[in-house]
């Protein structure tokens, strides 16, 4: 029998947290400081993973225990959702695909999708590279060429 329950938020500290606005705008309470992301559903097990009060478990062992529930097929629960309130640039990051992540570490990939509520007029994201293979992207990375190495986009935003 499937049923709904509640999960609790999952609070990470961040080195480009401390903002205001996941507590004041969007009322998340916690001690975690400073305060950079929630995680409103995450399921990494010994790392990131919401508590189920009334289950008495986290969200990694309801699924274990319930797959059906969830009806997937992969081992770990395919899906977070987080949201961040960065106060600094964040880090430039490369995730795998699943095909690279099966054979070098056993895992998957990690598609992402962002949605950006709020940025600066003058706001960016950096997204993928301009390097035409590995050799190009290791000297341009240890150049710092950054401009030629990475592709930006700038954020877009309309005010409603």
């Amino acid at each position: 029998m499937k049923k709904i329950v509640r999960i609790e938020s999952y609070y990470e500290p961040r080195m480009w947290g401390g903002g205001t606005r996941l507590r004041n705008e969007f009322h998340y309470v916690t001690e975690v400081t400073p305060l950079g992301e929630v995680y409103n559903v995450v399921a990494l097990p010994h790392h990131a993973d919401c508590f189920v009060p009334k289950m008495n478990c986290t969200l990694s062992e309801l699924y274990d225990h319930y797959p059906e529930w969830f009806e997937c097929e992969t081992p770990e629960l395919p899906i977070r959702v987080n949201i961040l309130d960065p106060m600094e640039d964040l880090s430039i990051q490369i995730h795998p695909d699943d095909d690279f992540a099966r054979q070098y570490n056993k895992g998957r990939g990690k598609p992402e999708a962002w949605v950006i509520l709020d940025a600066p007029e003058e706001g960016y994201i950096e997204f993928g590279h301009y390097a035409q293979n590995k050799e190009e992207f290791i000297r341009w990375a240890e150049q710092k060429e950054w401009e030629k190495l990475l592709r930006y986009l700038k954020t877009r935003w309309t005010v409603l």
